[in-house]
Order: structure tokens, then sequence, then C-alpha cells
């Protein structure tokens, strides 16, 4: 007695596969449009360890990708500690409400300024932040033609 084949689990496959095969394309594509973005962007997980920085994060905190990756918030940015950003990060976890507010960063002498937004995600949280304090020119106004 032969046993019956299910006709839709060929097409399955394939469609499954041709998704498969477009992951890493996609991801590629998703890290040239964040590598590209002016604004630092930063994502974390529900336990706030930093899973992606961006190159403008790295050059607005001067740090390099590889000193935050994989760290928890905290752990990178030390001088948060005492800013209530800390604080808010875990709010927009736990209420997985979108946050926007300034907040100041920096040691001693180095304090900078920040429009900072959380965007919670199912994975955790995201984190756009642009300086507001001069240090990052704005683009200039461009003359009637």
């Amino acid at each position: 007695m032969k046993k019956k084949q299910n006709a839709t689990r060929g097409p399955k496959r394939r469609v499954q596969s041709r998704n498969h095969a477009k992951t890493p394309r996609l991801a590629q594509r998703l890290g040239t449009v964040l590598e590209g973005i002016d604004d630092a962007f930063i994502a974390l997980d529900r336990a706030l360890t930093i899973t992606y920085f961006n190159a403008a994060a790295g050059r607005m905190f001067a740090r390099a990708s590889a000193q935050a990756v994989g760290k928890r918030f905290v752990e990178a940015f030390p001088e948060a500690s005492g800013s209530g950003l800390a604080a808010k990060l875990e709010e927009a976890v736990k209420r997985q409400n979108v946050l926007s507010f300034r907040t100041e960063l920096g040691g001693s002498g180095r304090r900078k300024s920040y429009a900072t937004r959380l965007r919670p995600v199912s994975a955790g949280v995201s984190v756009f932040c642009r300086a507001t304090d001069g240090s990052e020119r704005a683009p200039q106004a461009r003359e009637p033609a």
C-alpha cells in the first residue's frame, strides 16, 4: 500500500527555500541603509544588550561597533547610568511605548545633548539619536534658483 503524498509539500518547500535565499540579501540591504543614515542607530535586545551599532553611532559616540555590540547598554555607555536614559530604555521595552526626549551624555567637559527616540520592537528596542548641540552641522538651506 502506497502512502498518499501531500501535494503541497513540494511547492511549499520551494517557496520556503526561496524566502531563505532572500534573507541574506535583505539583511545586506538593510545593513546598507542603516550604515548610510546620518542618525546614530543602536539596536538592543530585551535585556538591553547592544545587537547593532551603525557607523554614525560610532562617530557620534567615539566608539567602534566592536566596542559596543554584545555589551549591555550601561557597560558600553557607563556615562548613561546617571542620565535617566537606561531607565527610559527599560520603560520602552516594558511598556512598548515610543519615547522621544533630549538627553545628555559624555564625561566631564565632553557632555553633548542628543535628540533621542526609542522605538520598541518585538526583539527589544531601537534607538535613534541626533546631536543637537552644534557638534554636527545641520544641513544648509538651499537658496532659491
